[in-house]
């Protein structure tokens, strides 16, 4: 094979530019209890949580069913550790939120939610959700345990929707006065907008949805919505490992991240998504492109000028 250093060059070009869309290959899509239906929200290491009409638990190999005594429709959220938080009905207005060790179900109640309460995220033993007051505006909030504090975004006039914690760092999604959605990241001191303008196609709304460490994961619609994109943000820069996808026909939506691995769900099925190693991607890019340069250089040497 004759590639001169020119074709080469190209070739390094085309395999960078298709490097995103082959980060697709790096998808598992998830069958809980045989189904092809539901939506994974949350992760911690190799275990999954989510629901497909009824809540369970993956623990990389086998799914168990979360179902709080009581409880009618039940969907976990989160996961930490052993304990996993979520939302069920149980007869109450707006449903509760709920916490289970691997024994007992702990209801999470926030007194101001009489219109319910949802528990979205956890971390150690800190949880954070929304609760809907009287009024029917949602506010986050973050439990200890003991006591519920509040987190109401000064913007999210019409709402604000906790959904993710990682130590002292919170993120979720506030809707301000003219009814757009915004994520936000909240270090416990200052609150950081997220809006993801991907490719500049116009702003439609961004949904930041779980944290681990510095990489927040969510999605965004473009313009009118009618296209979505699911982005990685590391506090400088938003990434979009599977570009954008039009919603009528199926788009992926990122919902959980530990590690390296993100959940969500793509066309109502669940699926664990996970990031390649940088070091992984480069040998292999580069062992595709040093055999040609290599049979190139040999078949110079011993070609007549």
């Amino acid at each position: 094979m004759r590639l001169s250093p020119w074709a080469l060059s190209l070739a390094l070009v085309a395999a960078t530019l298709a490097a995103p869309r082959a980060q697709a290959a790096s998808i598992q899509y998830l069958s809980p209890f045989g189904s092809s239906f539901g939506i994974a929200y949350g992760v911690d290491g190799k275990n999954v949580v989510g629901e497909s009409n009824i809540g369970w638990w993956y623990d990389g190999s086998a799914y168990h069913v979360i179902q709080p005594p009581g409880g009618f429709t039940t969907i976990p959220h989160d996961i930490s550790g052993n304990k996993i938080v979520g939302w069920y009905t149980a007869g109450v207005q707006g449903g509760r939120g709920f916490l289970y060790d691997g024994s007992t179900y702990t209801t999470i109640s926030h007194p101001l939610g009489v219109n319910g309460t949802s528990a979205w995220g956890i971390d150690g033993n800190r949880i954070v959700g929304q609760y809907d007051d009287a009024n029917k505006v949602a506010h986050g909030f973050l439990f200890d345990g003991a006591t519920y504090t509040t987190i109401d975004h000064p913007l999210g006039t019409r709402g604000t929707f906790v959904t993710g914690i990682d130590q002292q760092n919170i993120v979720g999604t506030y809707l301000d006065s003219q009814g757009k959605y915004h994520g936000f990241l909240f270090d416990g001191t200052t609150y950081t907008t997220l809006d993801d303008t991907y490719l500049g196609g116009g702003y439609g709304a961004t949904i930041a949805n779980g944290i681990d460490g510095d990489r927040v994961v969510g999605y965004a619609s473009i313009g009118t919505g009618q296209l979505i994109t699911s982005f990685i943000y590391d506090g400088a820069t938003y990434t979009h490992p599977l570009g954008e996808e039009l919603e009528l026909l199926g788009a992926h939506h990122f919902r959980g991240i530990s590690g390296n691995r993100i959940v969500g769900e793509y066309n109502d099925q669940p699926f664990i998504y996970t990031i390649p190693e940088p070091a992984s991607l480069a040998l292999a890019l580069c062992a595709a492109l040093a055999l040609p340069l290599v049979r190139w250089r040999s078949h110079s040497r011993s070609s007549p000028a």
